[in-house]
């Protein structure tokens, strides 16, 4: 991402903005909201104007953002470089926390919460997901959509090879960079290891192809089309053996042929004679 920091990018929301909201604590969808943005090589702090709200729902609505009044800091150190504004794209996002409003997890339907780790690329996440009561949470995240939030958030990484942590009340976790989600315990002081790997193949089938790649192809026992004969022979038929010899059918006389005489015709030839 680092690579297209310095261009300047215009982006507009297709929906019309609505008019502020004059009742309670609402954020002014004008002035935006202040962000931090976690990609794959750097950490954005800017601000977004809200065109749905809460956040999570207008991170899940569109696919780009505009980022203004953009500092910049990379993973792998260097001064912070600050830009006025930047398009982002949903994809590049592996995290994103906010000062405003992100929506009241749980409000919509019954929920309960569990701890879980998460693994994302450089960075390692914990906090409450809040889902199904019973439901298995790593399934109940596959089921949802692209951006979702872990409430009581701690963020850990390497920066500029420094370890750094950042709690935070909300952050909203992009799940199509997920490496791995496992269920741990919030007391647990370190980061869990994660679950164990699974081989891409089965060890039957690597077994199986193992060999078909060691083994040599067996010879054929009669010409092949690569040898130049295009019609090799068919293999000759197999007769079954049933234990008894085979009839043989016998051949019947044509129309005009004298059959030969019988024994009871010979027998009656003699008494005349």
């Amino acid at each position: 991402m680092l690579d297209r920091i310095p261009r300047r990018l215009r982006f507009g929301f297709s929906k019309p903005a609505t008019l502020p909201d004059t009742e309670g604590d609402h954020v002014d969808q004008h002035s935006g909201v202040d962000v931090v943005a976690y990609a794959e090589d750097c950490i954005l702090s800017g601000r977004v104007v809200l065109d749905e709200d809460p956040l999570t729902e207008m991170l899940n609505e569109y696919e780009e953002y505009t980022l203004t009044g953009v500092r910049v800091e990379r993973l792998d150190g260097g001064s912070p470089i600050d830009i006025d504004d930047v398009l982002v794209g949903r994809d590049e996002l592996f995290l994103v926390h906010s000062s405003g409003p992100l929506g009241v997890i749980g409000l919509r339907w019954a929920t309960a919460p569990r701890y879980v780790a998460v693994k994302l690329g450089p960075y390692r996440v914990r906090g409450f997901f809040h889902g199904p009561p019973g439901a298995d949470p790593v399934d109940a995240i596959r089921r949802r959509k692209a951006m979702v939030p872990l409430s009581e958030a701690r963020i850990e990484y390497r920066l500029d090879g420094q370890a750094r942590e950042t709690r935070v009340t909300t952050v909203i976790m992009n799940r199509h960079q997920v490496d791995w989600i496992q269920p741990t315990e919030p007391d647990r002081e370190e980061f869990p290891a994660g679950p164990a790997r699974v081989a891409a193949v089965p060890p039957s089938l690597a077994t199986i192809l193992t060999s078909a790649v060691a083994s040599p192809m067996p010879e054929s026992a009669g010409p092949t089309p690569e040898s130049g004969d295009p019609t090799p022979p068919a293999p000759a038929a197999k007769r079954r053996s049933t234990g008894t010899k085979p009839t043989t059918a016998t051949k019947r006389p044509t129309s005009g042929t004298k059959r030969p005489a019988t024994r009871r015709q010979k027998s009656q030839a003699t008494d005349h004679s």
